[in-house]
């Protein structure tokens, strides 16, 4: 069966051509992205799935699937201090369209056949997780090193890219075995990165841990490290033995970390009450963080609820206002303009001060079988144009952003995928 063609397109923050749209100039509607040699939109020859999305301030990682389940990487965006590797700072410098990213040590690792199975990006910072069929996994870091970021010590200044020590890291005073190590998942805020591994220890267990670095003074890595930063890796003490970790949200100075028995764990600053009540809640199904406030995805009675806490200032709560109280509020449900009959909340997705909804609108077809149009619902910061209106005015309350009526080209097209970031969003049509 012939695959459908996947169309990838962006709105928001493009001062360094971060969206990949050919151009560096801020796009408020959303517009199709381009990888290099190829048509608007439209992914590389023989890929047809982009598995992951992760961006920065001023760049953006996509790692893409190949026809034969292989990977590629691309990239695009300010790659000056090295975040998107070496050979892409000497090729290109800044770039306004995805171009193909060469995996760093490929000589070393490619033969032994690792590939790029994780990506994720801080403010200035890349990650990549390589993994083998065979070999434990590989943690690469690559651009600056604000706040210990990089994961290998503060006094470094080299760009990288960096193989981040594993087994320099202490759980209950034994030492991590660097050949016997998984790494589930990775996931990076603007200033702190947190993993949920399964290793060995060198005393003889084997444990799921909880791994993190990078700035830290607000307790966002646990209460019990009182630096300013963790320039190295080391373990967050939180028990995740009983109850593994679902998913992870990253704000700036907070973590929130949504569990399998739909619990949330919330771990920082409440300054701006970004952490209020969210740990009283159950059955959640999705998180996110702005990088001042919390949004929970949670089930009640059969239907499902976006519970927001957190800054108001640019209307990122969805309560039809942009009043930001000095004082914590309690965590409150997103009113949609629309009844819960019908239409089915999926995920939320959190950029730095915007948030965007996946809806699924089900509705028979000709067979009499159920189908789905998945709309895009978005709110909150909008100075960039990140939430593609066609507009720079915040918005308050929940508006749906696709499919647009001016986006009549892609009318037959499905919602796959969507991302967001520094003033930025994405959406995967298919």
């Amino acid at each position: 069966m012939e695959r459908r063609p996947y169309i990838l397109v962006a709105s928001g923050s493009n001062s360094h051509g971060q969206l990949a749209t050919d151009s560096t100039e801020d796009s408020h509607s959303f517009i199709r992205c381009i990888f290099a040699g190829c048509e608007p939109g439209l992914l590389p020859p023989n890929t047809h799935r982009v598995l992951q999305l992760a961006s920065g301030a001023n760049h953006t990682l996509v790692l893409l699937q190949r026809d034969d389940e292989t990977r590629e990487l691309w990239g695009c965006g300010d790659g000056h201090n090295g975040k998107l590797g070496r050979e892409f700072r000497t090729k290109h410098g800044t770039a306004s369209v995805f171009q193909p990213i060469d995996l760093p040590f490929r000589t070393t690792y490619a033969p032994l056949g690792y590939t790029c199975r994780l990506i994720a990006a801080a403010f200035e910072t890349s990650y990549l997780v390589l993994s083998s069929p065979t070999r434990p996994d590989v943690l690469i870091s690559m651009g600056a090193n604000y706040f210990g970021s990089l994961g290998i010590g503060a006094d470094e200044t080299s760009n990288g890219p960096h193989i981040i020590p594993i087994d320099k890291i202490l759980a209950d005073g034994y030492l991590l075995d660097v050949n016997d190590f998984d790494l589930n998942s990775l996931s990076a805020g603007p200033r702190h990165v947190i993993m949920d591994v399964r290793a060995s220890l060198r005393g003889g267990s084997r444990r799921s841990l909880l791994i993190g670095w990078g700035a830290c003074r607000h307790g966002q890595l646990g209460n019990e490290v009182q630096t300013a930063m963790a320039a190295n890796p080391q373990i967050i003490p939180v028990d995740i033995s009983s109850d593994p970790p679902q998913s992870f949200a990253l704000g700036e100075q907070h973590t929130a970390i949504l569990h399998a028995s739909g619990r949330v764990t919330t771990l920082g600053s409440n300054r701006r009450g970004q952490l209020q009540d969210a740990a009283t809640w159950t059955n959640i199904r999705s998180i996110g963080c702005t990088w001042k406030g919390t949004y929970l995805m949670a089930e009640r009675d059969g239907n499902r609820v976006v519970l927001a806490t957190g800054s108001n200032s640019h209307g990122q709560l969805g309560q039809g206002n942009c009043t930001d109280s000095k004082e914590p509020v309690n965590l409150r449900p997103v009113d949609f303009p629309f009844s819960d009959e019908g239409r089915r909340l999926r995920v939320v997705v959190c950029g730095s001060e915007h948030i965007l909804v996946l809806t699924a609108l089900s509705a028979p077809d000709v067979t009499g079988d159920e189908e789905s149009a998945v709309e895009v619902w978005g709110w909150g910061w909008n100075e960039h144009g990140n939430l593609g209106l066609g507009n720079t005015t915040d918005i308050t309350t929940p508006t749906k952003i696709w499919p647009s009526v001016s986006d009549t080209d892609y009318s037959s097209s499905t919602v796959v995928g969507a991302w967001a970031g520094c003033g930025t969003s994405w959406i995967a049509l298919s």
